[in-house]
């Protein structure tokens, strides 16, 4: 009879129920290596960051302060200095990622940090204002001052990554570990349910479920001009976001190491923003359905608006799973080397 072990496991079911464990740790040598275009996925974690910071720290400031109706009209004007200021977290994150993977220099990640959201951002908010003044719409802020607020924002902005940029690369850089090895190991052929067009849909349903309740909401009581009070609801709805969109990003990180897939930065990256797909589906059904609009200018806000929201929340979600295989992935072959 075959011999069991102290799990009650026979020698001869072992090598089946081991084989999938095994599987994830024979690309320890190459489970580092640099992405492609690493400059890039630096620059949407680091603008990530800063708006996962920027968006967490002013719904806290506001589940606290909206209660008061003389800081409301400053909220605006709020978010904007909050986002400049944490512009130092974008260039301080930017830089560390480069650093890891290998760029020198810090300049450019400064450079690319303090211009791509802001450019991003304004470009479509100053389209926006295009369009209202051509329409001969009400505009909040005239030309004017919407220049100033633009400059003003890109002085501090940039100010701000520049200096997170040098903190970032006068520190130490961090090791790769486990180490790379010499011979970079080629792919095995993946299944089709492995496929990035498989994974992303799923789980970007998975993510947009969990905010369904919340997000249509939130979109009424902005475009129907209805009162938005649930400000502490949407903080509780946005860290169970976070926590969704790590996991998501860890369980498809280990699947594909499983199947000795090592190149994980990207798909981390799409996975946690796969859930945009829905949230611009459903806008444009909104505003196909719901939406009570006349005229062609007010159309074109909308959906201006709804594309800042969806990059935004590109970068963001992006950044939260990114960072969250990272953690995983670092942490299971720091294990295995432990061992």
């Amino acid at each position: 009879m075959p011999q069991e072990d102290e799990a009650g496991l026979t020698n001869r079911n072992r090598p089946e129920i081991d084989a999938e464990d095994v599987a994830w740790k024979k690309v320890h040598g190459d489970v580092m290596r640099t992405p492609s275009f690493p400059n890039i996925l630096a620059c949407f974690v680091g603008s990530g960051a800063q708006l996962v910071a920027c968006f967490f720290s002013l719904l806290i400031a506001i589940s606290l302060a909206f209660a008061k109706t003389n800081w409301r009209p400053y909220i605006y004007t709020t978010l904007m200095v909050v986002m400049a200021v944490f512009g130092f977290l974008n260039g301080y994150v930017t830089s560390r990622y480069l650093k890891y993977f290998g760029t020198t220099d810090w300049n450019f990640s400064a450079s690319v940090s303090a211009f791509a959201l802001p450019c991003f951002i304004m470009g479509a908010l100053g389209l926006e204002q295009i369009f209202a003044w051509l329409a001969r719409s009400s505009l909040r802020y005239s030309m004017g001052q919407t220049m100033l607020r633009v400059i003003g924002w890109y002085l501090l902005n940039g100010t701000m990554c520049y200096y997170g940029a040098f903190k970032g690369y006068v520190q130490k850089a961090t090791v790769v570990m486990p180490r790379l090895g010499k011979v970079i190991r080629p792919i095995p052929p993946q299944p089709y349910h492995m496929s990035i067009f498989v994974i992303a849909p799923v789980f970007g349903f998975i993510q947009f479920a969990a905010i369904y309740a919340e997000f249509s909401y939130l979109i009424d009581s902005i475009f129907k001009s209805h009162m938005y009070a649930m400000f502490s609801f949407l903080l509780l709805n946005f860290i169970l976001q976070v926590l969704i969109i790590s996991l998501l990003s860890c369980i498809q990180t280990y699947m594909q190491l499983c199947y000795q897939n090592y190149e994980w930065w990207w798909r981390s990256f799409i996975v946690g923003a796969s859930c945009a797909i829905y949230i611009a589906l459903y806008a444009i059904w909104y505003l196909a359905t719901q939406m009570n609009i006349s005229d062609v200018a007010s159309d074109i806000g909308f959906l201006i608006y709804m594309y800042v929201f969806v990059g935004c929340y590109i970068f963001a979600a992006g950044a939260i799973s990114t960072q969250a295989s990272y953690f995983f992935v670092s942490r299971i072959y720091s294990n295995q080397r432990s061992e």
